[in-house]
């Protein structure tokens, strides 16, 4: 795609509106050389370059596995409760997350139980929704859901730094991280999965 003819504040979602109502495959954007994803709000002008990114290109395939562990995430604190959570990047053989639990390490027969709930969020195609919050109200979300280690990575930010959770979810069931993203535009695009380690 060449250059927006918009000016402004607005979305990458917005700027390829036209081209997502006909392309289910566009997971993200490249806007002038940066990755985003479809709801990060961006400042563009006349001579901003816009270009989709689609569920085969290379730039897609970090963007999926980030959104992969933030889908395993979810599905290990919904079977095990009590579950703390620190970072869940994608790698270049996949993803991960580093977990703490009172039990200790999961067993093969937990991964597949986790496998199975991950499915089970990705066909509800819950949205993923970014949101940008104060310093302090992100403190008093991973306070009220006893995350302290997310409090460790809040306080590790730069002052004037932009702090920004993603959720998604079902109703009454939303998971949410601290995140600069970016995501896939919902759940489903996780097609297949397999885990297949356990570090201690």
């Amino acid at each position: 795609m060449g250059a927006s003819s918009r000016s402004g504040r607005t979305t990458a979602r917005e700027l390829l509106e036209e081209l997502l109502a006909k392309d289910r495959q566009v997971v993200a954007a490249c806007v002038d050389g940066r990755v985003v994803d479809l709801h990060t709000p961006i400042e563009v002008d006349p001579e901003v370059t816009v270009t989709p990114i689609r569920v085969n290109d290379d730039d897609a395939l970090p963007i999926i596995r980030h959104s992969a562990a933030h889908i395993m995430a979810d599905a290990v604190q919904q079977l095990f409760p009590g579950t703390k959570v620190t970072i869940g990047p994608a790698t270049r053989a996949g993803f991960y997350y580093d977990f703490e639990r009172s039990e200790g390490t999961f067993s093969e027969e937990d991964l597949g139980r986790i496998e199975e709930k991950m499915k089970t969020i990705a066909a509800g195609k819950h949205p993923f929704v970014r949101e940008v919050v104060s310093r302090q109200q992100a403190h008093q979300l991973f306070a009220d859901m006893g995350e302290s280690y997310k409090r460790e990575l809040i306080d590790a930010i730069a002052e004037g730094e932009e702090i920004s959770l993603y959720r998604h979810g079902g109703d009454g069931s939303r998971w949410v991280d601290l995140c600069q993203g970016p995501h896939v535009p919902h759940t489903g695009f996780l097609k297949a999965v397999k885990l297949i380690s356990v570090a201690g």
